[in-house]
């Protein structure tokens, strides 16, 4: 899917100026993880120089701070739960999550609650969450994966059979071109009138 604040920075490289939402949606993406190295840099040179002008550096500034106390809070609560302090949190309704179906959890998320220590259940987990501050996750249950029908995996079977045997014969042919010369003659090749 698509990074919605792209269209902001690409805004900015344009020349129009940045709102407080767009450096939150922006830094927000960056944390996450949804910006690839290119857009970073494109971030950094859109911003390098005198691009921002005071008003910009200002809601920046303030953003950062706004994500640092907002870290700094997580870690605190993150910390708390796995002591077993009470917390007041709203936790959302339990969801059951697996890397073949996230239900609706981002990549960064689930990869923080696949980490989670979940040996002493509840287990929690927290990582900053771009525009939404810090999130915690609270690890009620861990299940067995769900078995693979056999169907399911003749097919997956079949299909990793034929992608080696497809890799196979390209290494196969490329071999015989590295060990063959050949030369074309492309006088040969021109159809000659009247033949």
């Amino acid at each position: 899917e698509p990074v919605a604040s792209l269209a902001a920075l690409r805004a900015k490289i344009y020349g129009r100026e940045l709102s407080a939402g767009d450096f939150g949606a922006i830094v927000g993406d960056i944390v996450a993880g949804r910006y690839m190295d290119v857009q970073l840099a494109a971030f950094i040179t859109a911003c390098a120089g005198a691009r921002l002008n005071r008003d910009e550096i200002v809601r920046l500034l303030t953003e950062k701070e706004a994500r640092a106390l907002a870290q700094k809070a997580g870690e605190a609560m993150l910390a708390a739960l796995r002591a077993g302090k009470p917390v007041d949190v709203k936790w959302p309704a339990a969801k059951l999550v697996s890397r073949e179906d996230p239900n609706g959890l981002e990549a960064w998320s689930l990869a923080a609650v696949f980490r989670a220590d979940t040996a002493k259940l509840p287990a929690y987990a927290g990582l900053g969450a771009g525009e939404q501050g810090y999130a915690l996750f609270r690890i009620s249950s861990v299940t067995d994966p769900r078995t693979i029908d056999d169907q399911k995996l003749a097919v997956s079977q079949f299909g990793l059979a034929r992608q080696e045997a497809t890799e196979d014969f390209q290494a196969f042919v490329a071999g015989l071109r590295e060990r063959t010369k050949i030369e074309i003659n492309a006088a040969s090749l021109e159809r000659q009138p009247g033949s």
